[in-house]
This record gives structure tokens, C-alpha cells and sequence, in this order.
């Protein structure tokens, strides 16, 4: 039996339309996955760091320094956790930003509104450590070890990394 052009043409029609139904729920399935991978990622991110400064909380009430920079050792910790309220914030940011844009409704304001409240996390992160650059000298200089300036600074640099990338994203609406 052979098949007329209009009965081949309606069959490509009906397997092209199911394809792109296909590949449109498999994109929608790779996007929900990756939302909940980001929010993963987000959740586990900060978590890590409270551990951390948690273990590293206990390893100095149990063994404290006793030598001539102690007071900066504290001082330094004090800041290193005063980091964390803005991080956290941050995580918190991130996820209701994801929220938002997994929700597919265009609050582009509400975006922006988060966007911005980003920045402003990442700025008060960076400047903390920013502050800690002398102390983090003196103690370098006390104990011999000049690579310490390098390690406060890290942060830094990566605060402004950070802030560059969001500003892209504030500045590009089509992004959002």
C-alpha cells in the first residue's frame, strides 16, 4: 500500500509534534532538577561552613592559645564569625531567588529588590574581611608567616568577584 504526500505529511507532522513534546519535558525536568541541585548546593555550602567554625569554636575552648597573639587570634575569629550572618543571608537570598524564578511569574522588582539586598550581603562579607587584612598582618608578623595577608585577602578578592557578576545580573534585565 503505498501512502499519499498529504497522509506522510500529517504523520511527520504528528512525530515532530511529539518529539518537541518530549524534549520540552525533558528541559523542564533538567530545569526542576537543577533548581533543586542549586538549593542543594546552597543548603550544603553553608552548612559546611557552620561546621567548621564549629569544630574550629571547640578546638579553641579545649586548647587556647597562650602565646603574645592570642587576643588577635580571638579577634580574628570574632570577625571570621560575624562573616556568617551575612552569608548566611546570602544562602537565604539565593534560595528565594531561585524560588522566584522557579515559580516562572515575573516579579521582576522583587528580583531586583533581592538582587540588590546580594550586593549589599556580599559588601558587609567583603568589608569584614577587609578589616581583618591588619590583624591577620600583626599576627603574621608576630609569628613570622607573611603568607597570612594572602589568605585574609582571598576573601576579598572574592567578594569582588562576586559583586562584579551580580552586577551584571542587576544591570541585564534579559538574565533574569
Amino acid at each position: 500500500m503505498k501512502m499519499s504526500a498529504n497522509e506522510t505529511d500529517e504523520r511527520t507532522d504528528k512525530q515532530s509534534v511529539r518529539e518537541a513534546g518530549i524534549l520540552c519535558s525533558q528541559q523542564s525536568i533538567t530545569r526542576l532538577w537543577s533548581f533543586y541541585f542549586l538549593k542543594f548546593a546552597i543548603t550544603a555550602f553553608l552548612l559546611t561552613f557552620f561546621v567548621a567554625g564549629a569544630m574550629i569554636l571547640y578546638d579553641l575552648i579545649i586548647n587556647p592559645p597562650e602565646d603574645q597573639n592570642a587576643r588577635l587570634i580571638y579577634t580574628v575569629m570574632a570577625g571570621i564569625f560575624i562573616s556568617f550572618i551575612p552569608l548566611t543571608y546570602t544562602g537565604i537570598e539565593y534560595i528565594r531567588l531561585l524560588n522566584h524564578i522557579q515559580s516562572g511569574k515575573d516579579i521582576f522588582q522583587r528580583k531586583r529588590r533581592i538582587l540588590k539586598s546580594l550586593m549589599i550581603a556580599g559588601g558587609c562579607f567583603g568589608l569584614i574581611y577587609v578589616m581583618l587584612i591588619p590583624i591577620m598582618y600583626k599576627i603574621g608578623e608576630i609569628s613570622d608567616t607573611p603568607e597570612l595577608i594572602l589568605f585574609s585577602a582571598f576573601p576579598v578578592f572574592l567578594t569582588l568577584i562576586y559583586l562584579a557578576v551580580l552586577a551584571l545580573f542587576r544591570n541585564n534585565s534579559s538574565i533574569l
